[in-house]
């Protein structure tokens, strides 16, 4: 069964202040971590570029890949067990792996199958394979696969001196769609990359740059965004090194 891409979406803390009037119009955003604030850009973008409506998600399926999940909310819980004894019922509900992806099928009304994956540097591959499983399986039409990672500014010092000099973390998300061919026949979208093949093997090369766990998402839609202005019909492939040492490489077609 052929699988497609048809739409794409990427978020950095630093687009949070341009959506500060969809973040006071949302109530359920008052208590959101950033994880959740992160992913619904990401998730939005790729809405609008597919040109969905909410009459075409009740039945799309969801796989969301964080490596460290609601690492802030967990923290942020612990210390008031620690100091007052108090276990706050809401922080504890963000605080589980399953926390964001319950929020987010929420905003967007998803109702399909749904799943979190942690895999620390292949998450973003390992959350688009399992995607792309439901989809050929026919568990979903369409299916959103996210990635989102945010370290905790209190921890992320001791994260940072583990590093190879020249790797940097950042926060960030991504957003992928998938559809079926079924789907895109019926539908006909502006954007349909056909995803021909995902792997990732053992590298002898070094990896150096900004990064966060689950980001190899984001890398593949930034290949598949570069590539976007090509000729119809062309192959494309992309390869990029993770910081444990693995390459993963992608190959699509622009259709």
């Amino acid at each position: 069964m052929k699988i497609f891409a048809i739409g794409t979406g990427i978020a950095s803390p630093s687009d949070l202040p341009t959506q500060a009037t969809v973040l006071q119009s949302k109530p359920s955003f008052r208590k959101a971590s950033l994880n959740m604030k992160l992913a619904f850009f990401a998730m939005n973008a790729a809405l609008k570029e597919a040109g969905l409506d909410s009459s075409q998600l009740e039945s799309a399926g969801f796989v969301l890949g964080s490596s460290y999940g609601e690492l802030v909310q967990t923290k942020e819980f612990l210390k008031a067990w620690a100091k007052e004894k108090l276990a706050r019922p809401l922080l504890f509900q963000s605080s589980l792996h399953n926390g964001t992806l319950g929020f987010l099928s929420l905003e967007f009304g998803l109702r399909g199958p749904s799943f979190t994956v942690s895999h620390q540097y292949l998450t973003g591959e390992k959350a688009l394979e399992l995607g792309m499983d439901l989809i050929a399986d026919q568990a979903a039409e369409i299916c959103f696969i996210s990635a989102v990672e945010v370290m905790d500014p209190d921890l992320l010092p001791s994260l940072q001196c583990k590093m190879p000099e020249g790797v940097q973390w950042v926060d960030g998300a991504a957003c992928l769609i998938l559809a079926s061919e079924v789907w895109v026949i019926r539908n006909q979208p502006e954007l349909a990359f056909e995803i021909n093949r995902l792997e990732y093997h053992q590298s002898s090369g070094s990896f150096s740059g900004s990064y966060y766990d689950s980001d190899g998402l984001e890398k593949i839609i930034m290949a598949m965004k570069a590539a976007k202005k090509n000729t119809k019909d062309e192959t494309h492939e992309a390869k990029f090194l993770k910081r444990d040492g693995f390459e993963s490489k992608i190959e699509w077609r622009c259709s």
